[in-house]
């Protein structure tokens, strides 16, 4: 459970961001191992997103594109020359107060 200083339950940006591109991925047919990079393979904790080099990609140019070289999941390397900058921006979503259960706990008074 995440919760901002006041102690109130939020769903994080980068979450909701996360997951609107894997379903992007998943409904595009992108999300297998000859589309897929490693972005962190921390403590077996792998993320993979969808990543080319292809100009006209669509999910590159809304979620932003890296340069450089990157690990494919099928063991292939992928070389990208052509960066971008994320053209969608994702806010903290806060829960309707009526909304939080016990569950999410009370928040700081």
């Amino acid at each position: 459970m995440v919760k901002d200083s006041f102690g109130h339950p939020y769903v994080p940006g980068s979450s909701l961001r996360g997951r609107l591109r894997s379903l992007l991925e998943q409904s595009r047919g992108l999300a297998v191992p000859s589309e897929l990079v490693f972005l962190s393979r921390r403590k077996g904790q792998e993320v993979r997103i969808h990543q080319s080099d292809r100009p006209g990609d669509e999910i590159c140019l809304l979620f932003g594109r890296s340069a450089g070289r990157m690990e494919k999941v099928n063991g292939d390397t992928l070389e990208s020359r052509h960066a971008s900058p994320a053209r969608l921006a994702v806010c903290d979503a806060p829960l309707d107060p009526q909304s939080i259960t016990r569950r999410c706990g009370e928040p700081r008074r």
